[in-house]
């Protein structure tokens, strides 16, 4: 389905909504951990928000979507995704609402500012809007996407002067639970009301892990010979967004990499895309084991790569060890990630 172009009422009412919210600037009271939801009208699906800017450095709102945009957040907040990195920003799944300098927006941002007659001036006072989809660049918000937003930074308002009186209405008597703006319509519009509801299970299908059969892993076990090498192997999201067509969103390639560990010089390498990674990455695997032979021992630093692997590893007696760096992996990923930038 073809989405609906914005309309420029809609970004108005958008931008001016926006203007209100940092008006208000809750940041000063409100933390990113301090989250709440918004339900969407359109589809029920909840937007789990956080209000960003409490040490002035980064004025935001994020409405991460669903069960999935919560768990990115969960994964920043405990430390298994780095804030600042390329998994950072290839992993969010969330609608974005910033404060920025001018240099920070494009042609088609300014052009909409300048239609609206709107004039800004100033550090962090360019409000822009993005939609971050795991795997893709951020992109420019589709109809749908604006009438939400504009409706989460209404009820992001009122929630947020709520709390400045009782930080206590969005702590939940369910530790399982967020507190969750509900929409009921109504022949005079939306009517809102607060719930405690239990976020959907999350199901990751990025992360179903192709079955190998056993007859071929039974067949390297016999026909490949074992070595005493070490690998340091790592896929990763490449700093390099490409497109297929001209105006379309662009994707961030996932880079295969494999380093002797011994030596630190990389002999296998690849690209793929984000739905087929996982299965590129076990294939690249294999075909490296078949081109030279069995490695006694394999260092990883993702969680996601040791869970690829594990199932892989016991199967053909190698230790797989994860480690926090990858010593050898890194200089070479330095190099490369110079040279494509």
């Amino acid at each position: 389905m073809k989405e609906l172009k914005p309309s420029i009422d809609e970004w108005k009412i958008l931008y001016d909504t926006a203007l209100e919210f940092k008006k208000l600037q809750c940041w000063d009271w409100m933390y990113d951990s301090d989250i709440f939801g918004v339900q969407n009208p359109a589809n029920s699906d909840i937007g789990y928000c956080s209000v960003m800017g409490n040490l002035g450095e980064f004025l935001a709102l994020a409405v991460y979507s669903g069960t999935e945009g919560l768990d990115t957040y969960i994964r920043a907040r405990d430390g298994e995704i780095s804030a600042g990195t390329m998994e950072s920003l290839t992993s969010q799944k969330c609608l974005m609402t910033s404060f920025e300098d001018r240099n920070a927006l494009t042609d088609k941002d300014r052009e909409i500012i300048k239609e609206l007659g709107l004039k800004f001036r100033g550090s962090m006072e360019w409000p822009l809007f993005r939609d971050y989809t795991p795997g893709y660049y951020p992109w420019y918000l589709n109809s749908d996407q604006i009438q939400y937003l504009t409706l989460v930074l209404q009820q992001t308002i009122e929630i947020a002067i709520k709390f400045k009186e009782n930080r206590d209405i969005i702590v939940s008597p369910d530790k399982e639970c967020f507190l969750v703006r509900v929409p009921k319509k109504t022949k005079s519009g939306l009517q809102w009301k607060d719930e405690w509801l239990k976020p959907e299970p999350f199901e990751n299908k990025q992360s179903l892990i192709p079955k190998i059969e056993e007859s071929s892993l039974e067949e390297i076990n016999a026909n490949v010979e074992r070595n005493d090498g070490i690998w340091e192997i790592d896929v990763f999201p490449a700093p390099m967004p490409v497109s297929e067509k001209v105006g379309e969103r662009p994707y961030y390639p996932y880079m295969m990499l494999f380093v002797d560990g011994n030596v630190g010089v990389p002999f296998n390498f690849g690209f793929t895309n984000q739905q087929d990674h996982i299965k590129e990455f076990v294939d690249k695997f294999l075909n490296s084991i078949l081109q030279f032979g069995i490695p006694s021992e394999v260092l990883v630093r993702s969680r996601k790569v040791y869970e690829i692997l594990i199932a892989i590893a016991e199967q053909l007696d190698i230790e797989l060890t994860a480690v926090k760096k990858l010593k050898k992996m890194e200089t070479v990923q330095d190099f490369v990630m110079r040279r494509m930038r």
